[in-house]
């Protein structure tokens, strides 16, 4: 499994978890290990096409759509520096150099370094040509779960927030606000409207070339004790 691993440029325990269908074989993991095995593109899209079903494939062979991230797995990334390094992937001439993407991200170089070995072990990034690149679809966590991890990780977004207001021109950023008397039993078709609103504006600013990493936070919470 080890050798195998290595040829197929994936962590060991990564690989051993898909065999023992203990972690689903993605569209995305599978185009990656065609192409470490040099399959060539015909019979790439004939295997995918004879393993998952053509219902499932797009024109460039990976679905439009995020993969949900396991608990366990996002305990692991829940930092913010993982999931902003995912962005940077696919940004403007990004350089697999750990120095490159702390600086870029402003962020402390030891701690870069670790987050890239933590994706690498997940099997959400890889190595390929000497560059890092993306092995699993975009990822997303669970919605309106109980979670220490993501309480961690969304108190650092706002503490990244707080950053930008003191530190971001007001042309780079926008923060604004709406204080309002509203009834609550409407508090989970307005979760879905922001849920929608997230989603198209990704749509929006992810179409094209990328030369940034940017994060949005929309909060909302009721001012009483």
């Amino acid at each position: 499994v080890r050798a195998f691993a290595r040829a197929l440029d994936i962590d060991p325990s990564t690989l051993s978890a898909i065999l023992n269908k203990k972690r689903p074989l993605t569209v995305k993991t599978s185009s990656h290990f065609l192409d470490a095995l040099n399959i060539d593109p015909f019979e790439k899209k004939r295997l995918l096409l004879s393993a998952i079903g053509s219902k499932l494939l797009t024109d460039n062979i990976i679905p439009d759509s995020f993969e949900i991230l396991q608990q366990e797995e996002f305990n692991f990334i829940k930092d913010w520096e993982h999931h902003a390094i995912i962005a940077l992937l696919g940004t403007k001439g990004f350089k697999s150099n750990t120095r490159d993407i702390a600086n870029k991200l402003n962020a402390n170089t030891s701690r870069i370094s670790m987050a890239l070995d933590r994706l690498k072990k997940l099997g959400i990034i890889g190595v390929r040509n000497n560059q890092y690149v993306l092995l699993r679809k975009e990822i997303k966590t669970l919605t309106d779960v109980q979670s220490a991890a993501l309480r961690e990780s969304h108190r650092q977004y706002l503490e990244k927030a707080l950053y930008s207001l003191e530190n971001h021109s007001i042309e780079d950023r926008d923060m604004t606000g709406i204080t309002m008397a509203i009834s609550r039993n409407k508090i989970n078709k307005a979760k879905e409207m922001i849920r929608q609103f997230r989603r198209d504006l990704y749509k929006m600013l992810s179409n094209g070339e990328k030369d940034g990493v940017y994060r949005l936070n929309i909060s909302l919470f009721p001012l009483r004790k």
